[in-house]
């Protein structure tokens, strides 16, 4: 008798991630059953086994034992143990280019890839997608104190699950518009001179490797970077302008779809900027008073030219926007998940576009 590693059942609409269990929707839900299994867990899984979770009407209840409770999700591994769902091995980075480029080669497992794409395929093919999904980056510091390993840990972490959503979102899904929330302005104001060096240097190196990435080029992928650029460190300012002129179209030529990282972001100072550059262009004559609209502050924005987002996703269980997109959100469907950024797996992902799929969405109506 071989215990299986990892199990599947149904927990109603939508799903979500635990180490040792994936939730997929449309599956009747059995209390019973549930409790069989957190025994057969607690008894013979690799790693603790105290709880695990199922979403019920949207919302991450933890059950353990049969008992419900609106729980936050800390989920700790054993010492030197790596991680089931993830594969991530417990390791200490340097904060040098080279170490960095090495970590962020490991990639996830072949399993992995291939429940991902069964997943998404399924997406796809229920269509009601997006046409710009939006995403706040959050929790890779929590998911690393979970792990009992530095910040720098979670940073590296996210980074590598950015490079996978990207891949799962606009190539396999056909999404044309993703905007990501990396680093906010008050991040960039608050966070300590060493943990700022190594983000921003992990940044530089991503959008390095976002410049020559073949896939993106086939697809003709765009990549832009919005935000108060003047703030960032030179490194990553070169960074951000090498990956926009080797991604951007040629004269013509529309691009198959545009990827924004929001770096040193801020909404106000977003709508503030546009309202500046506003101002001084009617009083260089170049629009007149009656000619202000909406439409003519919206071409003045980060995200100029790029529709606003049908759905945006916060990882790691806040239920707040947090200064983002402030214009851009006035009708965006808001979904919150309680895993962490690192643990943003693709059930995850299909959980969120099967609950776009049943918002109805009427923009005032």
């Amino acid at each position: 008798f071989t215990l299986p590693q990892e199990l599947a059942l149904g927990s109603g609409r939508g799903c979500c991630d635990s180490k040792h269990f994936s939730f997929v929707p449309h599956v009747q839900r059995s209390t019973r059953l549930l409790r069989a299994i957190a025994v057969v867990c607690v008894l013979a899984l690799p790693a603790p086994a105290e709880c695990f979770s199922c979403v019920v009407g949207g919302a991450v209840r933890w059950q353990c034992w049969g008992i419900c409770g609106q729980l936050q999700s800390r989920y700790v591994t054993k010492t030197g143990r790596s991680s089931k769902f993830g594969h991530w091995r417990a390791a200490t980075y340097r904060h040098d280019s080279d170490a960095l480029r090495k970590a962020s080669k490991e990639q996830p497992s072949k399993q992995d890839d291939m429940d991902a794409s069964i997943l998404l395929k399924a997406c796809k093919a229920r269509g009601d997608l997006p046409q710009h999904l939006a995403i706040i980056m959050d929790g890779n510091r929590r998911y690393a104190t979970s792990q009992g390993k530095p910040s720098t840990f979670g940073h590296l972490q996210g980074k590598k699950r950015l490079e996978q959503v990207i891949q799962w979102v606009m190539v396999e899904l056909g999404i044309p518009h993703l905007t990501v929330y990396a680093l906010s302005l008050d991040n960039l104001r608050k966070r300590s001179s060493a943990e700022l060096a190594y983000l921003t240097e992990l940044m530089a190196i991503g959008l390095e490797e976002l410049a020559g990435h073949p896939t993106l080029r086939a697809k003709r992928i765009q990549v832009k970077v919005a935000g108060c650029l003047d703030d960032l460190p030179v490194r990553l300012q070169e960074a951000a302008a090498r990956v926009e002129q080797s991604s951007a179209p040629s004269l013509g030529d529309q691009p198959g779809g545009v990827l924004t990282v929001c770096v040193g972001y801020s909404g106000r100072s977003e709508i503030l900027h546009a309202c500046k550059t506003l101002a001084a262009d009617i009083a260089h004559g170049q629009i007149d008073e009656e000619e202000v609209t909406e439409a003519a502050l919206e071409a003045r924005l980060y995200t100029a030219g790029a529709p606003s987002p049908d759905l945006v996703i916060r990882t790691s269980g806040e239920a707040r926007i947090s200064n983002f997109m402030l214009w851009q959100l006035a009708y965006s469907e808001l979904v919150f998940v309680g895993a962490t950024w690192p643990e943003f797996g693709a059930q995850v992902l299909a959980g969120a576009l099967d609950e776009f799929a049943h918002r109805s969405r009427r923009f005032g109506s």
